[in-house]
């Protein structure tokens, strides 16, 4: 036996597009261990009182194997949060990361 009903409530579904330049205050730090190893650190963030905050940071190691070519691991944390009224929105990124930048 199979009991089938129609939907009588339409899904509902809201979506708004927003873009936003934030600019944020921070710190960075570069300690060269020696001409091949470095290791730095870059922390940065916003605070908007109660409607939200953004915090951006990350930490490793940056190796350079010619006066071109770098590879960098570490860790980043990126948190971001607003509220207006009964909206809210909540963004939390964070892990190791792994990167090459060339120089020319």
């Amino acid at each position: 036996m199979t009991l089938e009903a129609p939907a009588l409530v339409p899904r509902l579904k809201e979506t708004e597009h927003v873009t936003v330049v934030v600019p944020t205050i921070g710190v960075a730090a570069d300690f060269r261990m020696n001409s091949v190893i470095s290791l730095f650190l870059e922390a940065s963030g916003l605070s908007v009182g109660h409607p939200g905050y953004v915090v951006d940071a990350e930490t490793g190691v940056r190796v350079t194997v010619n006066r071109f070519l770098s590879v960098a691991g570490g860790y980043r944390f990126f948190e971001i949060h607003g509220e207006e009224r009964r909206s809210f929105a909540h963004l939390r990124l964070s892990g190791p990361f792994v990167g090459a930048s060339v120089r020319f």
